[in-house]
């Protein structure tokens, strides 16, 4: 029996198998050392200024191409943008007790020697109610820099 796997799936299941037959060698944790990098959610209250952070591990990086032109501005919206709590959406601060307006942010932490980018090209048409395929133009650099996508 044969299933179908999208690249990113693909990609971790490849990952497992390989640090499974390494294990005990001298390429133990080799995709962890190659591969893993850390990201930094910030949550920060607008009301008193309370910080809460979220340490996330990846292998991979899945960036959206909805809307975007471009790898940097897919990067630029998932680690220089912020998205607003507020409204219908507000945020519970630990800090107030209370529900709050807020801002989210995320930030690369640590990068690895390597990073995968898989690009989300599917969205969904509510109206329709059914999922389609982004078949725009999407350019690559040949090489970028990450440092405005890091924490400093």
């Amino acid at each position: 029996e044969t299933s179908q796997h999208d690249v990113q799936e693909l990609n971790r299941i490849l990952f497992s198998a390989l640090e499974h037959s390494l294990v005990d060698t001298s390429g133990s944790g080799l995709i962890h050392r190659l591969y893993h990098g850390t990201i930094v959610n910030n949550i920060v209250c607008r009301e008193c200024g309370n910080v809460s952070q979220r340490r996330e591990d990846f292998l991979d990086l899945t960036a959206c191409v909805c809307g975007m032109g471009s790898l940097e501005s897919a990067l630029w919206s998932m680690f220089v943008g912020e998205e607003m709590f507020e409204g219908n959406n507000l945020y519970r601060c630990a800090k107030c007790d209370r529900l709050v307006t807020a801002a989210k942010s995320a930030k690369l932490q640590e990068l690895p020697p390597f990073i995968t980018m898989s690009l989300l090209r599917f969205s969904f048409d509510f109206a329709k109610c059914e999922r389609y395929k982004e078949t725009g133009r999407y350019t690559f650099p040949l090489t970028i820099n990450l440092r405005p996508f890091c924490e400093q």
